[in-house]
């Protein structure tokens, strides 16, 4: 018994040293930094190298603006936007919320010219060049963004959207749902 309680004091002991600071008083940090989702049975896994984020202020209009875009390694392609009106974020992150695919009137600003409204989506084209866009109706689904930190310009997510196929009519409704984690973001 005695033993057992040595050999666990041990395991406690290294496992915290090696999370204690290192000689420059900094903490060892662990970043995931990956885009994965899953469209008609298929799963994609992308990591930082292969995709490109990027958060846009736009002071005239007083919208953020998050664009991600990852490409697999077969040649799929898929951005994931949000818009905030009204950023409520701190610096250039977005507000920690729910931002609904299906465009509602009354989160929207119209400017004579253009109409900006709080929403997020997706777009999709595959290695032959088929092309989908997630719906702006209701019960479309959603981008989520769970974390963001404006110091570090990494942001959080997932997302659960109805796709469908541009260009055809009628077209068949799939679902495709992922997540972002600590994606680095370039501002503007």
């Amino acid at each position: 018994m005695i033993q057992h309680l040595l050999r666990l004091f041990l395991i406690l002991s290294i496992a915290f040293c090696f999370s204690c600071d290192d000689d420059n008083g900094e903490q060892p940090v662990v970043v995931v930094d990956v885009l994965n989702w899953s469209l008609d049975g298929t799963d994609f896994a992308l990591t930082q190298e292969s995709i490109e984020a990027k958060m846009t202020y736009t002071s005239d209009a007083n919208v953020n603006h998050l664009g991600i875009v990852g490409t697999s390694e077969t040649g799929e392609v898929l951005t994931i936007y949000v818009q905030e009106l009204f950023p409520g974020g701190v610096g250039s992150c977005l507000s920690i919320e729910r931002y609904e695919a299906e465009v509602i009137e009354e989160n929207c600003f119209d400017n004579g010219f253009l109409v900006i409204c709080d929403h997020g989506g997706c777009e999709y084209e595959n290695s032959e060049g088929k092309k989908m866009k997630s719906l702006d109706v209701a019960g479309g689904g959603h981008v989520t963004i769970t974390s963001c930190d404006d110091e570090a310009k990494t942001i959080s997510g997932n997302f659960n959207l109805i796709m469908v196929e541009t260009g055809i009519d009628d077209p068949e409704e799939l679902p495709i749902s992922g997540s972002f984690e600590n994606l680095v973001y370039s501002t503007n």
